[in-house]
């Protein structure tokens, strides 16, 4: 059983390896490829500083990147604070 985001993703590009799994516009990435540069962003993330229990902001819109760089953050044990470019209408009282 794979308790954690890496463990599940790591578990998908040894079981899906070929397949895709992320398709945005004309590019695709397959499960194998999508593994790999999620650990290869962790790593650059990592060099950058970061660390367990860091909050990290990713602000940009949808995409492979983003998904990549949202993988990446909890692949060094991080948590991922999103942030949207897409205009948000906010309906009740707070």
């Amino acid at each position: 059983m794979q308790d954690t985001v890496p463990q599940l993703l790591r578990a998908a590009g040894e079981r899906f390896g070929d397949r895709p799994a992320y398709v945005d516009g004309s590019t695709t990435l397959t499960y194998a490829e999508l593994h790999a540069r999620v650990r290869r962003t962790a790593g650059g993330h990592a060099a950058l500083g970061v660390e367990p229990g860091d909050a990290v902001c990713i602000w940009g819109p949808n995409s492979i990147d983003w998904a990549v760089h949202a993988l990446a953050t909890t692949y060094n044990g991080a948590v991922l604070v999103p942030a949207t470019t897409v205009p948000v209408t906010i309906v009740g009282a707070f």
